[in-house]
């Protein structure tokens, strides 16, 4: 890329003086320590491989510009800063990598990267790192399982108490007014290929998030009371590795955009808000050239939901509030779904283990069917994984569904159990 390259102006909407950072975490086995020596020197080795990751960006006359790095001493030791780090008008480029034993956190600026290239940066440093290595065995893992690579909240941040349950997921009826009157509302948005995402993203790193995620904000706005003009709406977008990867195991990739808004503002304007919300998404990526699904969460308010971000739906999404329990979880994976369709699957899941487990199981949270039939349940490492097992089963066989059943057992987020498929196709 050349040097000054100007950024997108789809991101003038996040100034680059606003912008925030997101985090990206790795974890060495075995009682492996990070060594700063040698991470400086991997960082010189693959920095000539991703000019827009170790530049800087200098302000000017018309907006923000890219400029090469000349300091590439970005390593540093303890906890990262819980405010954002200074990344502007110094020779530094706008990532810092910090050091916990064996942990390295690398915090990444917004309009530097988005979540695929701060990913792929951070593999190519580990990579090198592990080759620099003299004289010590090789490395088992450097690179935690993708699902596994982001969680700050539990490593960096004291864990937030979970909302309750709400009773009955809003996707089947209206929303319990919450105590406080606020509701987050998740919109997922996906492109179908990684070339689409190729297509629509500049060189800097900008996806076609940051444009989908203004429509949502303005369809909002524009389908409540447009005379209140402190209408208490926020917007964020949580990067997510889980959601920036989608579906790993194919090239799609999706996207998440949250939205925090007062229910009571909008009074009767509620229904209306939404699907004038759905509408500015879909047209905004119809006018980008993405093909993109749209899927609606309803999340009590002070939910941890980033903590396990559900992927993208093609048809349509199961949705639950989500309860987070301590020392990890079990994921399953149905996949070879074909054509199947699924719709109200969740209901009839989340009723089974209700009665297979009592009222007082210990959580359950869900994604949706990603792209090509796939299917990704999370459940507390305290459910009985052959209960679960059966209560899938007996939805399934109702429904006539072949399906291909793939077993993770983690704890304490760290990969205990290998990956085990059992066909279940008769």
């Amino acid at each position: 890329m050349a040097a000054g390259y100007p950024i997108d102006s789809v991101s003038n909407m996040y100034p680059a003086m606003g912008g925030y950072v997101f985090r990206l975490c790795a974890v060495l086995f075995e009682g492996l320590e990070f060594d700063a020596a040698v991470l400086r020197r991997a960082v010189r080795h693959v920095a000539p491989q991703f000019p827009v990751m170790c530049s800087h960006l200098v302000k000017t006359f018309f907006g923000y510009r890219h400029v090469p790095a000349r300091d590439l001493d970005v390593v540093a030791f303890g906890e990262p800063p819980v405010q954002n780090p200074e990344m502007f008008d110094t020779d530094k480029p706008c990532f810092r990598l910090y050091i916990r034993g064996r942990r390295l956190a690398m915090d990444v600026f917004h309009a530097n990267a988005d979540g695929v290239a701060a990913v792929t940066f951070l593999k190519a440093l580990l990579t090198a790192y592990a080759d620099m290595q003299k004289g010590r065995p090789a490395l088992p893992a450097v690179v935690p399982p993708e699902r596994d690579l982001l969680d700050p909240y539990k490593l960096y941040y004291k864990p937030v108490k979970p909302a309750k349950l709400l009773e009955k997921p809003a996707f089947w009826g209206p929303l319990p007014a919450p105590k406080n009157g606020n509701y987050y509302i998740r919109f997922s948005t996906f492109t179908m290929d990684a070339a689409d995402l190729r297509r629509q993203t500049k060189p800097q790193g900008f996806s076609i998030n940051d444009f989908l995620s203004a429509a949502v904000y303005f369809a909002i706005l524009r389908a409540t009371d447009a005379g209140k003009s402190d209408l208490p709406v926020s917007l964020s977008v949580p990067i997510d590795l889980r959601a920036f990867f989608g579906s790993h195991t194919q090239r799609n990739f999706a996207y998440y955009t949250n939205i925090r808004f007062d229910r009571d503002v909008c009074g009767a304007d509620f229904a209306r808000a939404m699907q004038t919300a759905h509408d500015g998404v879909r047209k905004a990526a119809g006018e980008a050239g993405v093909r993109a699904g749209v899927a609606t969460t309803y999340l009590a308010a002070n939910n941890p939901v980033t903590r396990f971000s559900p992927r993208a739906a093609r048809e349509f999404a199961i949705r639950k509030a989500y309860r987070h329990v301590a020392g990890g979880s079990i994921t399953t994976t149905l996949s070879n779904l074909g054509a199947h369709r699924l719709d109200g699957a969740a209901g009839e899941l989340v009723e089974r283990l209700e009665l297979y487990l009592g009222a007082g199981y210990r959580g359950f949270n869900t994604s949706a069917v990603g792209l090509n039939g796939r299917v990704t349940l999370c459940t507390a490492c305290g459910t009985d994984s052959p209960v679960l097992e059966k209560a899938l089963l007996d939805v399934l066989e109702t429904r006539g569904v072949p399906c291909k059943w793939e077993h993770f057992a983690y704890k304490n987020r760290a990969l205990i159990e290998e990956p085990q498929e059992i066909l279940l196709d008769k």
